[in-house]
């Protein structure tokens, strides 16, 4: 019997002040955190990230392998501006950690 195909990914509204769920998922299902001090410097990330961009965080969950966000952008462009920002802030700090150079999450936004 024949498998059927993969959904592909629904596209996201492009709108204005739409507030959105969106899962950030590590590659290969990998812990994307090893301690108390990377949660705290996704968090950061997420912060100024935020801000710069004009989204407004409402709730997250920084789980062992992905993240969950609940945000409202204040553009259209926001998603796109905000998940690749935060992904980069965060690389930093993995960088600066543990001399980590490849992309922790699974894709970009």
């Amino acid at each position: 019997m024949a498998t059927a195909p993969a959904m592909p990914r629904l596209a996201c509204p492009e709108e204005a002040h739409a507030t959105l769920h969106v899962v950030q998922r590590a590659r290969e299902r990998r812990a994307c955190f090893s301690c108390a001090g990377d949660r705290a410097a996704y968090l950061e990330a997420l912060g100024e990230c935020a801000a710069r961009a004009g989204c407004a965080v409402h709730a997250y969950a920084l789980m062992g392998n992905h993240v969950h966000l609940l945000v409202t952008f204040a553009c259209t462009a926001g998603p796109a501006r905000l998940m690749p920002a935060i992904a980069a802030g965060y690389a930093c700090h993995l960088a600066a950690a543990y001399g980590h150079e490849d992309s922790v999450w699974e894709e970009t936004y």
